[in-house]
């Protein structure tokens, strides 16, 4: 197998895929320790001297034995809480679900109140049209001065996140002599 390691600064990367395929593929890792005086030699002169190059090889080989026999890579706490925050950043379906449809003790919040577990099998949608769900989202949207997505695109991502849990019944409605569909979400 192949990895890429991609390195950010000061920003998140961004993926238009949201879903879980590339969420565990993911590894944040936060460089947050402050160096007044960067030696910015520092790995030249590693890889300069033969026994600091054969240092660095052995410590990567190391690493990446460990890894393997683990069958991951270490995770740490703030890595998974960066991880939790660039899922929400990315689907702000999924922050809207957990904030509007899914009861508080499912959600799991540290101290500074980052959430580090959710359990969306506990969305509570039964009965409710898409028409009604867009629009609660259109409201979240302007309540935390987030963009909205369009019914399309919502609708595919809304979808695509409750679907291990709910389905879609259709059904056509008469207005005023118009046809009307209307979806509403069953729990499975």
């Amino acid at each position: 197998s192949m990895s890429t390691q991609l390195i950010a600064s000061n920003e998140m990367p961004f993926f238009n895929d949201t879903s879980q395929g590339i969420i565990r593929r993911l590894q944040f890792i936060d460089f947050d320790a402050k160096v007044s005086k960067p030696n910015i030699n520092l790995l030249f002169e590693l890889i300069d001297e033969e026994e600091g190059m054969s240092w660095l090889i052995t410590k990567s080989l190391e690493a990446w034995r460990e890894a393997y026999n683990r069958g991951k890579l270490t995770e740490s706490y703030e890595s998974n809480v960066l991880l939790m925050r660039y899922q929400l950043d990315i689907n702000s379906c999924l922050e809207f679900i957990l904030d509007t449809y899914v009861d508080e003790e499912y959600v799991q919040k540290d101290n500074n109140e980052n959430i580090i577990s959710y359990d969306l099998s506990k969305i509570e949608i039964d009965g409710l049209t898409f028409k009604e769900v867009y629009a609660k989202y259109s409201l979240w949207c302007l309540e935390k001065n987030k963009v909205a997505k369009n019914t399309n695109n919502f609708a595919k991502q809304f979808n695509k996140t409750i679907e291990p849990y709910y389905e879609i019944y259709a059904t056509t409605k008469y207005e005023n002599g118009a046809r009307k569909n209307v979806r509403t979400y069953r729990k499975k």
